[in-house]
Parts: structure tokens; sequence; C-alpha cells
């Protein structure tokens, strides 16, 4: 179906540089850090709703909100990417999908390790819903301590599960030079990735801070307020090519000054025009050599992508 294929291919998380489809593996901790009002909750419904149209169970665990708030988050987020498909071929899709998501609340005072445990056994054991990805929503970092975050560690290892949290951060705390918050460091071993949402006016941008392969440099990504995928369309992806090309060059321990030769590769040669004007938001006069090369299809139905030639030093 055209609407799963789409959110695989706009999926933020899967265009960060992990390794693996799903990002944790069996028993993996991971955490979406973000200020208040930015997306969390939403980008971990997004990463649900793509283990869902795998047909990998997900329980969403929400320590703030009622079941049909929770079930609303869900309903939104689908309805935003889905609204330029057939509506009766969505509808049959998303209830086939609702088999794959079991909620379940608890108040903020009376929640820990064992009680989840206690309820997540009893559905298992009568072979009601037996989760792949664990969300959890809503628990205060600052005021839970290490030890729950180890039991909930030994729980996602016990039953080869994958458990994401949310973080909240505090504005008027600087963060230190991995990004991370002060306040986070004591328990940051804990987590086997780590991915930070941040706000520049009305636009959100996602950034990795633990869990990429090593030989990834991918930068920040633009996602789409709304739906928490990465912004679609080529002006936004020529934008996200020079990004990543300066985070790059930076990394090698130059600039973009420092290119002296470009390859744009393009799935419509009639967009090099734009790539052009995006161009000189980042380069000065006089620009490096460059090519515009046309190719049938990029990965993950990118629609542009580029590489460059450095001179440093000498």
């Amino acid at each position: 179906m055209m609407i799963r294929k789409e959110i695989i291919e706009r999926n933020p998380l899967l265009n960060l540089g992990f390794d693996r489809e799903y990002i944790l593996s069996d028993g993996g901790l991971g955490a979406v850090l973000a200020h208040a009002g930015v997306g969390k909750t939403a980008l971990l419904v997004q990463t649900a709703l793509h283990a869902m149209m795998h047909e990998q169970p997900v329980l969403h665990v929400s320590l703030n909100d009622a079941v049909s708030k929770v079930d609303l988050w869900y309903r939104e987020l689908f309805n935003d990417m889905a609204s330029k498909y057939d509506s009766a071929e969505i509808t049959q899709y998303w209830e086939n999908m609702l088999h794959y998501r079991f909620i379940m609340t608890f108040r903020v005072e009376g929640f820990s390790v064992p009680k989840l445990e206690e309820r997540l056994a009893d559905l298992m054991q009568q072979n009601i819903f037996k989760p792949h990805t664990v969300i959890l929503d809503g628990l205060k970092f600052d005021e839970s301590g290490r030890g729950l975050l180890v039991e909930l560690k030994e729980m996602a290892g016990k039953y080869a599960m994958r458990i994401w949290c949310t973080v909240h951060t505090h504005r008027h705390e600087p963060p230190k030079e991995d990004g991370l918050p002060l306040s986070f460091l004591h328990v940051a071993d804990l987590f086997d990735v780590l991915v930070q949402l941040s706000s520049r006016g009305p636009e959100v941008y996602i950034k990795a801070l633990k869990g990429q392969s090593p030989d990834s440099r991918q930068d920040a990504l633009l996602l789409d307020p709304a739906t928490m995928l990465m912004v679609d369309g080529i002006d936004a992806q020529i934008v996200r090519v020079f990004e990543n090309l300066k985070a790059v060059a930076e990394a090698a321990g130059g600039s973009l000054a420092d290119v002296v030769k470009l390859n744009v590769f393009l799935t419509d040669l009639a967009n090099f025009a734009k790539v052009n004007e995006t161009m000189a938001q980042y380069f000065s006069e006089p620009f490096p050599a460059r090519a515009a090369v046309g190719v049938k299809e990029l990965p993950r139905g990118a629609l542009v992508e580029a590489d460059a030639v450095m001179s440093i030093g000498g």
C-alpha cells in the first residue's frame, strides 16, 4: 500500500544513520528528548505506527493521558498522513492496524516497573498481547531516579522487547557538548539510543545523540510538525542535502568553502535550477565546479543526493 511505503520512506528515525530498521535491538532502551510542546509523544506514536504497519505489536503506556486521548494521537497522526489516499481503503487498513496496538494507563504517582510487568505478564499469559515495542510516555526522569530505569532495562531484556521513553528537558538548562542535558547525565549510559527534537521558530528538527552507526555523519533532519515525518518535496530535500554536506565538511576539519567539486544526483534534472538557487545560500563565489547527474531512483525514495570533493590544507 502506498501510504505504508511513504511513511517508511519519510520516517525520520530510519534516516538518522542507525543500523537497524526498528532502531533498537531486542532488550534495547531508547529515549526522545525535547522541551515541552515540541512533539516527543507524536514522534513515538509515529514510531509505533511504523511497527504496527509491519504487524509488530505495540504497547503504549501513558502516565499522563486517558486511553481516549492516546487513541486520538494515533488517529490524528494517521489521518494527517492518509488524507490524500482513498478513504474506504484507508479505513480498512486502519482497522487492521489496531490489532497490533494496546493502550495501558497508570497514574504517575502509582507507576512502578513491577506493576507494569505484572499487568504485562497477565496479557501475555492469557495470549491477549505480547508487545514487540513499548512506548512509555510521561515518566519524570528528574524524580524517578536510576533504579527505576535499571528495572525497566532488565524487563526489556527479559521479554526481548524494545522500550522507548519520552524525556522532558528544560529550556533554562543548557546542554553539554554531546547535546545531553546535565540532569540526564546520571542515567544516559542506560540508553542504547537517544534522539533529540528541537524547534527553531515554526520548524522542528530531529538529531541523533547516541546509537548511530560509527560511520554515520547524518545531521539534523527537518520534520513536518503535523505528522513528525521528514518534510517532503524537492525544496526541503535540497536544503537537507546541503546541511548534510556542511556537517560532513566540518567533521573533517574544514567547511563548504573547501569544496572544489560537487556532484548532484537528481531523479528529475529539471530541478537542477532549484539546486543552484539553494547552493547560493551555502557557497560564496567563485562556486565549486559542479555536475548534475540524472538517475532513475535514489535510496529511500529521495529526489536529490550529492557528494563533494574537498581540498584542505596544502
